[in-house]
């Protein structure tokens, strides 16, 4: 339960710091199933490391001014990309 108080906490604090207007309680809703999903199949697959949001991120918004998704979906794939590649 605290996970999703922090959560939800963080949702509208990355809101602010990207001058975005806060996020319908729909979109709260998903981000906490899509978290609990996520924690349960890490649990059922893994080390059982809960998924959550990580405020840090937020301060990094705020020191980058970059909040684009985009942006973490190009690096991603890139890590993705640096992963398959060997020596």
């Amino acid at each position: 339960m605290t996970s999703v108080f922090e959560s939800v906490g963080d949702y509208h604090a990355a809101a602010r710091i990207s001058q975005e207007r806060a996020p319908p309680s729909h979109a709260i809703n998903r981000g906490i199933l899509a978290e609990g999903v996520g924690s349960f199949l890490s649990g059922l697959l893994g080390p059982a490391v809960g998924m959550t949001t990580h405020t840090e991120n937020i301060g990094v918004i705020g020191v980058t001014r970059v909040a684009s998704r985009w942006t973490m979906v190009v690096a991603g794939l890139l890590l993705i990309l640096l992963g398959v590649c060997t020596k």
